[in-house]
């Protein structure tokens, strides 16, 4: 039977023969041995150069933010103009940058001790791309979030969430999430994220935009969204109305 290591270990396969054990003239008594274990040769993938590259990058970010500790949580005074500087993104992204970083002072004094190249991968990598339609009503009732397969671009369901508005008569906000760092923007600036990841990110937006509400959420999935759907369910299990 063959069993594959998790995504972080080497890529080994344990393989273990099958076997039917043999009866033993003894009565209730078996003489036969499982057979050993054995263990495929391991074999170790070398990074691709752009992805050394960064995690180098964001290495330097780890030790700048070790390295700014301490008990003062003062923001840098001019923290907004160095966003703004930045080029490749527009203001309600900065905005949303800018908000992390107010509360999270010791993450943004290590930002500003960045490199600019560094500076841009740092917000590449916090890049989500949105695509919302608000309902009509006050307090709606119900929140659609549709998460996209790949490439992960929302912007090729423009179509879907307006008819699915209109479908739900105004009563319903929408809102498709895409994936981290696959937007236009963000594709050349950001780092590679993996899939666990790519959840992760989904259910941390869920946490902080949307379950603070009243509002019951529905999930609509399409291919890989589909998995990181059934994914957050299984990591919100308490929220989940059957």
């Amino acid at each position: 039977m063959a069993s594959a290591k998790s995504g972080n270990d080497p890529l080994s396969i344990d393989v273990e023969d099958e076997s039917e054990m043999q009866a033993s003239p003894n009565v209730g008594k078996s003489s036969a041995k499982a057979p050993p274990k054995k263990k495929a040769k391991i074999v170790h993938i070398e990074d691709d150069p752009l992805v050394t590259t960064l995690k180098d990058g964001f290495k330097m970010m780890t030790d700048a933010i070790a390295k700014s500790g301490g008990d003062d949580d003062a923001v840098p005074n001019n923290l907004w103009d160095a966003l703004v500087a930045l080029k490749g993104f527009d203001e309600g992204h900065i905005a949303h940058y800018y908000a992390h970083l107010v509360d999270n002072p010791k993450t943004a004094k290590a930002f500003m001790m960045l490199k600019l190249d560094n500076k841009l991968i740092w917000l590449s990598s916090f890049a989500t791309e949105l695509l919302e339609i608000r309902s009509r009503e006050p307090s709606p009732p119900l929140h659609v979030l549709v998460i996209p397969g790949n490439p992960g671009i929302v912007g090729f369901y423009k179509d879907f969430v307006e008819a699915l508005y209109e479908n739900l008569g105004g009563q319903a906000s929408i809102t498709a999430i895409g994936h981290i760092s696959h937007g236009q923007k963000d594709c050349e600036l950001g780092r590679l994220f993996s899939l666990h990841e790519q959840i992760d990110h989904k259910v941390d937006f869920l946490e902080q935009e949307v379950l603070h509400t009243e509002q019951s959420i529905i999930l609509v999935g399409h291919s890989i969204g589909a998995y990181i759907g059934l994914e957050i369910f299984k990591r919100l299990q308490k929220k989940v109305e059957e």
